[in-house]
């Protein structure tokens, strides 16, 4: 197998997940941050939306990193579930609980545990992943879920992070009263093109390199190919990379990004 962090001279194989400590700080990242940061102050619900791959689940991740856990829990749902029982049952274990066993017993669990953390004064958020997966039916369970904060204060929230069609049940009739506890909504765009080439210099630097290793036409292929999307510029990026280390090349040059587009035409 091509060793490339050492054909290149570096000290990580680049192009991987960062720590969100050392994450590229885009427009969308910025963004996500000044727009939370009313739902740190009044509590409620955002919703973050976008595209596959455009970095939504990691701009939340990036944000995680910046609370003062003094004064934050914070619960990840991975897989909400798709019935009101399995997700109350996964907001339950992200609180350390043993589950109980139906719909009403699971509400009345939570609600004692809130009630208990909320004399910590610390604001509760669950941050919900794949939201758009949810029904009508587990979205209004979260809207009631929130009228057990306090007046006044920010002490429960919810981030609901999923594709565009999440925001399509928050524009019907029936979901009126959810929608009015809408703090914010964030759509996470991808990468500018004015980002995208400081952008593949930041994963190369992290890596362990000031070299440019892509040529302006390799990276004009690249952005051109991929608009911004940074799951697929990083897995396109390496493919060239892993190519011209194969080939013992120092360097991705528009050929080298052609052939790699055509030979990863399903992505």
């Amino acid at each position: 197998m091509i060793d490339v962090a050492a054909h290149f001279g570096l000290c990580a194989i680049p192009f991987g997940k960062l720590p969100p400590s050392r994450a590229f700080t885009s427009s969308d990242l910025t963004i996500v941050t000044e727009k939370l940061r009313c739902l740190e102050l009044v509590g409620g619900i955002a919703v973050c939306i976008g595209e596959p791959g455009v970095g939504k689940t990691y701009a939340i991740e990036a944000w995680e990193t910046k609370l003062c856990a003094d004064s934050t829990t914070v619960v990840w749902i991975d897989d909400p579930g798709c019935h009101i029982y399995s997700f109350l049952r996964r907001c339950v274990l992200g609180l350390n609980l043993k589950p109980l066993h139906n719909v009403d017993t699971l509400w009345q669990q939570f609600h004692t545990a809130f009630m208990k953390h909320h004399e910590t004064n610390k604001h509760l958020i669950f941050i919900v992943d794949e939201a758009h997966q949810l029904p009508l039916t587990v979205l209004d369970q979260i809207r009631r879920l929130t009228n057990l904060a306090r007046a006044g204060t920010a002490s429960l929230s919810f981030v609901l992070i999923g594709h565009r069609e999440l925001l399509s049940p928050f524009t019907t009739t029936k979901l009126n009263a959810l929608r009015r506890r809408l703090t914010t909504v964030i759509t996470i765009q991808g990468l500018s093109a004015d980002e995208f080439e400081p952008y593949i210099q930041h994963h190369l630097t992290v890596a362990g390199t000031e070299k440019t290793l892509f040529s302006d036409t390799a990276l004009k292929r690249l952005w051109n190919g991929t608009r911004g999307v940074p799951r697929l510029i990083n897995t396109l990026a390496l493919h060239c990379l892993l190519a011209v280390a194969r080939n013992g090349g120092d360097r991705v040059d528009q050929a080298m990004a052609e052939a790699i587009f055509r030979q990863e035409e399903l992505l």
